[in-house]
């Protein structure tokens, strides 16, 4: 017959082994086979909401007036225990937890429920723990949104620099791990492959959209430089560093020199330095009803003609 510290010895290891299953990324421990607690860990447990949500945030170098924070991803909460020998058949599991942006007093709360929750069911608990947090600790706190944080000096950066750098690191890995259709040569593609344009939110397989844009660099058409959906509705131009970031440097400087050229063409008082070997710009000067002095070479010439 097996003993009651023989019994707690394998709940503990079939329970650390099912939770580094579940939570592989999220999950770390630490063995120690000569003396009690045979297991030490942390078990970081996600925050996420199905849509975005806003916090404000207060103090700091935060107005009123600032804008919140969008977020879908909150960093997470960790769990850090112990598992004493005679843990889960006598003792609780020993924890504490950590989150950068909950309250001291949220944190307490939330520990006191947490063994609450081991005094019901007297048994291996983690998964509990986790899955309590995961769905139910903000209603339980009763944590809403529009969320109101204090901007503290965490580690060297603000919170809401935290808060807003693991939202979209966490946003940009769900987009890698998930799949899109492109809308130009219609196929399947994982994210990692694809391009989400920064405006309206569409997504094209990377290849496709870097041979469409560069096609476009190559013949001049930079008006067509936008996105490829034809039902978009987005008017906004793609920046030069997002251009770029798709057809690569050489190819986003020469966009970016088309543009250039393009809004010099187009500015009524500007013109160009006749001398074939210059071409440079140069803007009209309002004393001056003809002439004009490139600015490169200093070559004088009638704004008219274009004869010196």
């Amino acid at each position: 017959m097996i003993d009651s510290e023989d019994d707690c010895k394998i709940q503990q290891e079939n329970e650390i082994m099912a939770i580094k299953a579940i939570y592989e990324q999220d999950f770390t421990y630490t063995e120690n086979s000569i003396k009690a607690p045979r297991y030490r860990g942390a078990l970081s447990i996600k925050i996420s909401f199905p849509q975005e949500n806003l916090i404000f945030f207060t103090g700091g170098r935060n107005v009123s007036s600032d804008p919140p924070l969008k977020v879908r991803y909150l960093p997470p909460v960790k769990i850090i225990f112990a598992m004493p020998s005679d843990y889960p058949n006598q003792k609780p599991l020993e924890f504490e937890l950590e989150c950068l942006w909950m309250r001291w007093d949220w944190l307490k709360k939330l520990e006191r429920k947490l063994l609450q929750i081991w005094e019901e069911k007297k048994d291996v608990v983690l998964d509990h723990f986790a899955e309590f947090i995961q769905n139910e600790a903000l209603d339980y706190l009763q944590i809403t949104f529009p969320l109101r944080l204090n901007d503290d000096y965490i580690g060297g950066s603000m919170l809401k620099t935290i808060i807003h750098t693991y939202n979209q690191q966490a946003m940009n890995q769900d987009f890698v791990n998930d799949h899109f259709t492109c809308g130009i040569c219609l196929e399947e593609k994982r994210g990692e492959r694809c391009f989400q344009l920064r405006t309206c939110q569409h997504v094209f397989c990377q290849e496709c959209l870097r041979e469409y844009f560069i096609m476009l660099i190559r013949e001049g058409f930079i008006l067509q430089i936008k996105c490829p959906d034809p039902g978009c509705k987005s008017q906004h131009k793609l920046t030069v560093d997002e251009v770029t970031e798709i057809v690569g440097v050489e190819m986003g400087k020469r966009y970016s020199d088309l543009l250039e050229k393009q809004k010099l063409e187009t500015d009524p008082l500007m013109t160009f330095c006749p001398r074939i070997i210059c071409q440079a710009p140069v803007k009209k000067d309002s004393n001056f009803e003809k002439l004009c002095i490139c600015t490169k070479c200093t070559f004088a010439f009638c704004w008219f003609c274009q004869r010196t």
